[in-house]
């Protein structure tokens, strides 16, 4: 009887999800009844193949889907499901702070097959998507997903992060927080996560202070895929502050400087903000056998960083690094304005003569 009754119930959700996106508010509400009425009657939490959404009497509204390759999400999807968490969230409601939302640039060939989106308990945006380039990474990237799913929405507060400063003093208040891979078979994985905080009580009223920790790996495809030679040869991160819409936009500071090579734990500190009001952010991070050169110029407005990889350990494995950044932009009371473009870049190499490159993009947008 429980097996009959589960079947009918499953069968009603494809019929709700089946088609290549939800119909609006009405088809993700229709949803959420039929999953409350699965897990009240049988107590399970929902498939990972399905849609699940909160938005009804909870502090955390959340949304998180996987698809597959030949029936994507769309980016229209994706903004219709975030916009439908935001607009039933009680932390937004409650709460007219600014709020930051990236959208991924969805390379030639590849389609989004995960996303995930959830306001913390702070309500900030905390989002995940994931690129599959072909069929086989599918797999990949669902196993990914299911990993941020539990962390963020499942067991939301194994991932609030630590806040650094409060709002009566200048300190970096974390305002996003976003999660993104790429796969494509048989080169191998670029994964492109950032965190980013804007300085408080800043004193400054003409600028706005931004920092973004980059969170960047590169999963070789011998590692990934069954039957694959390709190898790490070189990763790229780029802050690109240049592509800001506010007016102005300035590099100001970034780390790590300069060369390092060899294995080793890299520091890193970036400070932002004038006088009084500047506050430093600090992590580490372990570097594999490497070497990572700075290309940084404040005179381009952007922060990057080359990343070869040198002993056939590191080549053959995942790897990666951490860098940051701080930027200035003009202050605004009203709209949405790019902060910055955030990329990574990982090289592949097949031991012969060919280099394949997998690139991730987010467009970083501040809205007042």
């Amino acid at each position: 009887m429980l097996f009959l009754y589960l079947k009918v119930c499953l069968s009603c959700l494809r019929e709700v999800i089946g088609g290549k996106q939800m119909n609006g508010k009405v088809g993700m509400r229709a949803f959420s009844v039929l999953l409350a009425l699965l897990l009240v009657s049988v107590g399970v939490v929902p498939a990972v193949s399905a849609t699940s959404i909160n938005t009804e009497n909870s502090d955390v509204a959340s949304v998180y889907r996987v698809a597959e390759f030949s029936n994507p999400i769309t980016l229209s999807d994706l903004k219709e499901m975030r916009e439908s968490v935001i607009d039933n969230s009680q932390q937004r409601t409650d709460n007219h702070a600014p709020l930051v939302l990236a959208d991924p640039v969805v390379p030639e060939g590849a389609e989004i097959v995960a996303y995930g989106f959830t306001l913390d308990a702070r309500g900030v945006p905390v989002q995940y998507v994931g690129l599959a380039g072909d069929e086989e990474s599918v797999s990949i990237i669902q196993k990914r997903a299911q990993e941020w799913y539990d962390s963020n929405i499942v067991n939301p507060q194994l991932a609030v992060a630590e806040q650094a400063g409060t709002l009566d003093r200048a300190g970096w208040i974390e305002i996003g927080r976003n999660t993104g891979d790429y796969y494509l078979s048989p080169y191998g994985g670029v994964t492109d996560n950032y965190e980013l905080r804007q300085l408080s009580n800043d004193g400054d009223n003409t600028k706005d202070w931004f920092a973004i920790k980059q969170i960047f790996a590169m999963e070789p495809g011998r590692q990934a895929f069954e039957g694959s030679s390709w190898t790490n040869k070189k990763g790229t991160m780029l802050h690109d502050w240049a592509a800001g819409t506010f007016g102005s936009p300035n590099l100001y500071e970034w780390d790590p400087l300069g060369t390092k090579t060899g294995e080793q734990t890299i520091g890193v500190s970036i400070t932002g903000g004038t006088g009084g009001a500047s506050a430093t952010w600090s992590w580490s991070y372990d570097q594999p056998e490497v070497t990572t050169y700075d290309r940084s110029s404040t005179d381009t407005e952007k922060a990057k960083w080359e990343m070869f990889f040198n002993s056939d350990a590191a080549k053959r494995t995942t790897g990666g690094m951490k860098p940051g950044s701080v930027g200035s932009v003009s202050q605004h009371s009203s709209g949405t304005y790019r902060i910055l473009n955030l990329q990574a870049d990982g090289q592949f190499y097949n031991g012969m003569t060919t280099y394949h490159t997998l690139s991730h993009v987010w467009n970083i947008n501040f809205q007042y």
